[in-house]
């Protein structure tokens, strides 16, 4: 059987010992046969070849990891019956069927059964179904809560959530917490890093927030003025399209009154077009140079309703040109841009700073209250000897 015709960036692939190799490529297209031969070069590499039992190769589900395996093996073989005294590709033949390929998964849970002494983990452990991990996180929730209340600032973090009879708001929300925590490796850590900018004492001006919080309004502001600057463009195209139509009318007064009401009408709409643009331009300038108070200041009349509102709402006159919707449409999105904007920057620093204090030993109170509710699962679940997937990444990363 003739050796497969590789394109250059396949046996590239192929070849590449320098280390970390992304291969991006479409369905169909011989991923997973660049990757058997890559294992199999490795394998048999003259200079420097590896055990088969020393690769880990790590796929998404069980079919793909039994594929893999036994397309490595028939390549294996083939060379094996080519080279019939080589007592090193059978001697790789047997160790690939003790080699790790498989998914994260089994791999991970191959490495707690083996080293199950290193952790404080049940030699017998078993994996948890979800029902009792459901059954097991609300009582687990359940003990949390009740020790949490005894806390003012996790009573006080429960007041912001829900100001009813029910505890389901402040239980929720250390359930998010904690699972968005578990998507992360070394996640205690990670909350330690995510409460030091609550806690550090130069100002709202000095945080992380204050800076993305401008850039973001900065590119709001950015999109809303192009939006507008293209339904101004639409505009005047309609404009000199509804003046021609306007120049067709039977007599010289027709003509005069129907060119007056275009005139009328898109001067209206020019003009709010115009200054709107300029607002967002203006935004955009202050937000570019981190300018928070003047930016506030030049926002609040219009969450005031003091000034009119970016945009062609409230327009007495309708748009009739072939542009109509897109001139609208794009108003509408530059205005729906500017509402973010007046939400992103929506106080001033004095009081962002104020409710960054006051906010600090509440958060200290709710992150206490995931800690507490990861000891209290954890230790149901090794008390019933069961173990989450997620419990194997995060064991297997400890050892």
């Amino acid at each position: 059987m003739s050796e497969p015709k590789w394109t250059p960036a396949q046996r590239a692939a192929m070849e590449d010992r320098g280390g970390a190799l992304l291969v991006s490529a479409a369905a169909g297209s011989g991923k997973t046969a660049v990757l058997t031969e890559r294992a199999v070069r490795l394998i048999t590499d003259p200079d420097y070849p590896v055990d088969a039992d020393r690769l880990l190769i790590v796929t998404f589900t069980n079919a793909a990891a039994a594929e893999l395996r036994a397309r490595i093996g028939q390549a294996l073989l083939r060379r094996s019956q080519a080279e019939p005294g080589n007592s090193a590709l059978r001697r790789q033949r047997m160790l690939l069927q003790r080699a790790p390929i498989c998914t994260i998964d089994a791999f991970c849970l191959d490495l707690l059964h083996k080293h199950f002494q290193a952790l404080d983990i049940p030699p017998d452990f078993s994996p948890a179904d979800p029902g009792s991990v459901e059954t097991l996180r609300a009582a687990a929730l359940s003990e949390t809560l009740e020790h949490a209340y005894a806390d003012p600032d996790f009573c006080a973090f429960a007041d912001l959530y829900g100001k009813g009879r029910t505890d389901k708001p402040a239980g929720d929300t250390i359930l998010q917490v904690y699972d968005f925590l578990r998507a992360l490796p070394d996640y205690d850590r990670k909350l330690d890093e995510f409460l030091a900018p609550w806690q550090q004492e130069n100002g709202f001006d000095a945080t992380c927030w204050h800076d993305l919080l401008l850039a973001q309004a900065a590119r709001d502001a950015k999109a809303a003025r192009e939006l507008l600057c293209a339904a101004q463009q639409d505009c005047r195209e309609d404009y000199a399209q509804e003046m021609a139509e306007a120049g067709e009318k039977k007599t010289p007064a027709a003509i005069r009154k129907a060119e007056a009401a275009v005139a009328e009408k898109y001067a209206d709409a020019q003009g709010r077009l115009e200054r709107s643009a300029a607002l967002l331009g203006e935004v955009e300038r202050l937000a570019q140079a981190g300018e928070w108070t003047p930016l506030y200041d030049r926002l609040t009349p219009f969450v005031l309703g003091m000034e009119e509102q970016p945009g062609l709402k409230g327009m007495k006159k309708r748009l009739k040109g072939d542009h109509k919707t897109a001139i609208k449409t794009r108003a509408d999105e530059a205005a729906d841009l500017f509402a973010q904007i007046t939400e992103l920057v929506s106080c001033s620093e004095e009081e962002a700073e104020a409710d960054r204090q006051a906010a600090l030993p509440r958060l200290q109170a709710l992150f206490a209250a995931v800690r507490d509710f990861d000891a209290r699962f954890s230790a149901k679940k090794r008390e019933r000897k069961l173990l989450e997937f997620s419990d194997f990444e995060h064991l297997a990363l400890r050892l």
